[in-house]
């Protein structure tokens, strides 16, 4: 099952450079205007409280410093809004049991946010054959039980593959450049 936060909290990916790095950084260097990113934490914590996120929220990230930073973000704007959060880097830890999912400590893995970005997913489904005793990212988000909290459908405009086709519909439209397929 997948879900979405109201809006496009769930889509930024550079939420800790937005929401803290950037300000920061502005201060530091005395740049006149406003910060950009002065509101991202308390709306992301806003609507991370309008959601039903039931029990623990289990933050998968892959094996790299600035994924974990962003999981490690979204963790405590969700915790700030009273969801119960564990990170699990990569796969580790995770098994399935009886045809559900459940982490190293014994507690069933229901709700998950991701750092991957879909096509990961596509491509670790379409090229790994299935294996009762190796679990993979796939195995995880697609399984029927696990609910993501990111939708499906952001693989579409986050594909490259998709501009060919925009300029297809769309032919010398401003805000588009020239795209094929070769």
């Amino acid at each position: 099952m997948l879900r979405s936060l109201v809006g496009s909290e769930m889509c930024i990916r550079d939420s800790f450079e937005a929401g803290s790095t950037q300000g920061r950084w502005g201060e530091a260097v005395r740049l006149a205007g406003r910060d950009a990113g002065e509101n991202v934490w308390s709306d992301l914590v806003e609507a991370w409280r309008g959601t039903d996120v039931q029990g623990t929220m289990h933050l998968m990230h892959d094996d790299d410093v600035e994924e974990r930073y962003h999981a490690l973000y979204m963790k405590a704007a969700a915790e700030a809004a009273g969801i119960r959060c564990k990170l699990v880097c990569l796969v580790d830890g995770l098994c399935l049991v009886d045809g559900a999912v459940f982490d190293v400590h014994g507690e069933r893995v229901r709700t998950v946010w991701k750092t991957w970005a879909w096509e990961t997913v596509f491509e670790q489904y379409s090229n790994e054959s299935p294996s009762e005793n190796v679990l993979n990212v796939a195995d995880v988000l697609l399984h029927p039980t696990v609910q993501v909290w990111e939708p499906l459908w952001t693989c579409i405009p986050n594909n490259k593959a998709i501009l060919p086709i925009l300029w297809e519909l769309f032919p010398n439209h401003r805000n588009l450049l020239r795209a094929e397929f070769v």
